[in-house]
Formats: structure tokens, C-alpha cells, sequence
């Protein structure tokens, strides 16, 4: 089993066991104090809450969407293509979409300044994150030029001959075991990565597992990425190292 495997197991369970402990004190065994601002409420609100089906609803929402996280992470274990990303996404609709529905059962003094509020939340994290998950799966454009290499998009690069000292074409792709500034979702990985054959992290521009993966040494960086397509690797393979041989 990989690292990067491991990790996911280790901190995504520990995640999965306190959501469901959370869970479980409130929808089981009703602690209200678990609930975010319920004890500084009057003693008049409470019981119209509890009387309304405030806590309910909280619970039923934590319930749902504490299966959800549940089976994102035993997808993740699986290694289920797209299993995570498609888990955590309806985990994160569903979250945002009941922190709304939940204000139907508040104080009626309360429940509109609550539906502006948490509606418009939900509103910009769901964009938010929809934009940027979109934004991740661009594809990387990489630009060979008699000035060096431009890489556009996200975590995007720009290098010029001089700072590059190798390019190397490999089959073999590289064993990721961590992430530490970047995007990684169903088979996209873009941004500083830890992998095996490293001692310090590298970036990665990879999308699928089609093969062979181009290799850039920099003074500071080392470079990974591949294409859609052998070809187009090896296009670009070619046109980077006759550049890189003219300028030598």
C-alpha cells in the first residue's frame, strides 16, 4: 500500500470518528450543548426549538451527512475512480443545502434574518468551491518557445532555458504520497506534491495515468506533468530538447 494511501486512511479516519461521535451525542443522545450557540439562547427559545423540531432537524442533517462523509472515505479506501471528489461534493451540497432548510424550524423572529444569512453562505461556498474544482480540471497548456517553457493555468510556471538543466522522458509515473500546495482530484494532481523518488516536494502537472511523463530539472524545481496522449508527450518532449540543445 502507498503512503499517500496510508495517510488518507489515518487522517480521513480519524476525521470520519469525530463527525460521527459529534453526530451520535447530538442525534442520539440529544446533548444540546454540542449545538453551536443553543445554551446562550432564553430559556423561551429552547423550548420552542425543541418543541418545533429544531434539534431534530439537526440531527437528521448530521445523520445524512455524516453517511455520506462515511462512504466518501470507504470509497477512498476502495480507491473507487472519482469516488472521493463525487462523495465529498454531495457531502458538501448537502451540508450547505440543510443549514438552510434547518431555519424553517426557527424562532420566527429569527428564521428570515437566518435564511439571508446561511442561504447566502451556502450560495458562495458552493460557487466557490464549484469554480475552483472546474478551474482544476483545465487543462494545463504548456507553451515550447525559443525563450524557454510557459506553463499556464493553475500553479502555472514560467521557465527560460538557462534555468533548465534536464529534460527527461519517462514511463514511469511518479509514487505521490503527499499533498502540500496543490490541487488533487480524481486523478488530477497540479501544484507541490511529496513523492517517493524525492527528498523535497515537487510539481506535478499530471492528468490520468496515460504514459510516459517528461521529467524537468530546474536549479530549484524539479517539474513532472504528461498529455493526454503519447504523441503529444513526445511533441513536446521533442521540441523542448532541441531548444534546450541550442541553447547549450
Amino acid at each position: 500500500m502507498e503512503k499517500g494511501q496510508i495517510l488518507f486512511i489515518i487522517l480521513m479516519g480519524w476525521a470520519v470518528l469525530i463527525y460521527g461521535g459529534l453526530t451520535f451525542l447530538i442525534a442520539k443522545k440529544k446533548d444540546l450543548s454540542l449545538i453551536n450557540g443553543f445554551i446562550k439562547r432564553s430559556e423561551e427559545e429552547k423550548k420552542y426549538l425543541m418543541e418545533n423540531g429544531y434539534v431534530d432537524a439537526i440531527g437528521k442533517l448530521l445523520t445524512y451527512s455524516f453517511f455520506l462523509f462515511l462512504l466518501s472515505y470507504i470509497l477512498g479506501i476502495f480507491q473507487v475512480p472519482y469516488g472521493v471528489s463525487i462523495g465529498i461534493g454531495m457531502f458538501l451540497l448537502v451540508v450547505m443545502t440543510g443549514i438552510v432548510w434547518i431555519n424553517r424550524y426557527e424562532v420566527p423572529a429569527k428564521r428570515k434574518k437566518g435564511y439571508w444569512i446561511n442561504g447566502s453562505i451556502a450560495v458562495v461556498t458552493i460557487v466557490f468551491v464549484a469554480v475552483l474544482t472546474g478551474y482544476g480540471y483545465v487543462t494545463t497548456e504548456i507553451t515550447v518557445t525559443n525563450d524557454g517553457i510557459t506553463i499556464d493555468g493553475m500553479y502555472g510556471e514560467e521557465l527560460a532555458w538557462e534555468d533548465i538543466q534536464t529534460v527527461e522522458m519517462r514511463d514511469q509515473a511518479p509514487t505521490i504520497t503527499a499533498r502540500t500546495n496543490g490541487f488533487a482530484m480524481a486523478n488530477q494532481w497540479k501544484g507541490r506534491f511529496l513523492v517517493e523518488e524525492y527528498d523535497s516536494s515537487v510539481i506535478l502537472f499530471i492528468s490520468g495515468e496515460q504514459t510516459p511523463y517528461l521529467y524537468i530539472e530546474t536549479d530549484q524545481d524539479t517539474i513532472i506533468f504528461n498529455r493526454s496522449t503519447t504523441e503529444e508527450t513526445e511533441e513536446i518532449y521533442q521540441a523542448m530538447t532541441t531548444f534546450k540543445d541550442g541553447e547549450t
